[in-house]
């Protein structure tokens, strides 16, 4: 093997108190190369392959945090050049009151508390994402099905007016109820969604689709429509509404929610008069 300076190899003996000391020491030198006189051994059985394990784990959880800062546009401080962060490490570990060989176990327990605190953080955030997302479906679906509900009353109402003059079909339509099943559904899936529900209500129920738009221009965008599932899985979705005629068990409701789950929808309830709908917007 070529090198670019001569090489002298030594075997150095050391007490084992002092051998972290000797070695860190050693390892600023940049000039050391240490051969594996056990090259037989598994990896589990090396003296310090427990710390190996603890620094791929501290790795692993540090380019966590630094994903997450990222997804914030927080800044990374990072060390210009390798002499540089050595320097400041001894700096720090003067300043301690420790033996310098604890300050590795001291990064280990700090990194596992922000871990922590990170991951809390993290959960709280997808909650309150969760549930405002929730928030700007219900007020597109209210937004996009007031026009098909008749305003007051409801389908119900509705029916009663148009059928007023007629006695017959008065008295015919008076023990019809009509139900509602309103949601939010990806744009991906309305089509086969249709179809489903019209193979299983059998061309008995209402059913209508209205893509949820994102505005391009931010002044538009007063209804936060544009917030919906942001991110790089976000998705085009699309509210959906069903009207159908309810029986005396309602097998075709239990069905009808049926289908949304399995198609994961989003389902929300539509109130039924004028006064409610204005105020749940």
């Amino acid at each position: 093997m070529f090198r670019s300076r001569e090489m002298g190899y030594y075997n150095i003996v050391m007490p084992r108190e002092g051998s972290w000391e000797v070695l860190n020491e050693l390892g600023t030198l940049s000039a050391l190369q240490f051969l594996d006189l056990n090259q037989d051994e598994t990896a589990f059985n090396r003296p310090y392959s427990g710390y190996v394990r603890r620094c791929e784990e501290m790795e692993n959880k540090i380019s966590v945090i630094e994903k997450e800062m990222q997804k914030f546009d927080k800044r990374i401080e990072r060390a210009d050049d390798v002499n540089g962060f050595l320097s400041d490490l001894k700096q720090q570990l003067r300043s301690r009151n420790k033996s310098d060989h604890t300050y590795f176990d001291d990064c280990e327990a700090e990194l596992d508390g922000k871990m922590n605190n990170l991951n809390e953080q993290i959960k709280v955030y997808d909650n309150l994402i969760e549930k405002f997302n929730h928030l700007i479906e219900y007020k597109q679906v209210l937004l996009k099905t007031r026009p098909f509900t008749a305003g007051d009353g409801g389908f119900n109402q509705s029916i009663q007016e148009e059928t007023k003059g007629n006695d017959t079909i008065g008295m015919a339509n008076r023990d019809i109820r009509f139900h509602s099943l309103a949601g939010v559904i990806n744009n991906e899936d309305a089509l086969r969604f249709k179809r489903i529900l019209f193979r299983v209500t059998r061309g008995m129920a209402y059913t209508q689709l209205i893509d949820i738009e994102k505005a391009e221009n931010p002044s538009q965008q007063d209804d936060l429509s544009h917030l919906i599932s942001e991110g790089k899985d976000a998705k085009n979705k699309a509210v959906f509404l069903i009207v159908y005629q309810g029986g005396q068990h309602d097998m075709l409701k239990a069905k009808l929610n049926k289908i949304c789950d399995s198609f994961g929808a989003s389902k929300y309830g539509i109130p039924e008069d004028s006064g409610s709908f204005n105020k749940k917007l």
